[in-house]
């Protein structure tokens, strides 16, 4: 039979072995990292508070502008395709 302190021990031991995320399902160290990509669109770029850096380097290089062209291939280098994968269409100037 189960007891109240069984139980409560049983939860506890669940939530240790679960990963530290938000409601999002994201650990706290990857939101605030995207937080500050963001903090950083409007800080720089004047872009969307919502709206990550190499959402708005893909709306550039769509528009043909050379900074998102030069942008959107620097961050090839790290991770294939990275703007066309980051490119948040609901947020910021539509395309």
């Amino acid at each position: 039979m189960s007891t109240p302190e069984n139980l409560s021990h049983t939860l506890s031991a669940i939530e240790a072995a679960q990963p530290r995320t938000g409601r999002h399902g994201q650990p706290r160290w990857w939101r605030l990292l995207i937080s500050i990509d963001q903090f950083f669109n409007v800080l720089v770029f004047n872009g969307h508070p919502d709206e990550t850096m190499s959402s708005n380097f893909a709306k550039s290089r769509a528009r043909g502008r050379r900074l998102g062209c030069v942008m959107c291939r620097f961050l090839d280098l790290f991770d294939r395709d990275h703007c066309t994968k980051a490119l948040e269409l609901d947020e910021g100037k539509p395309l």
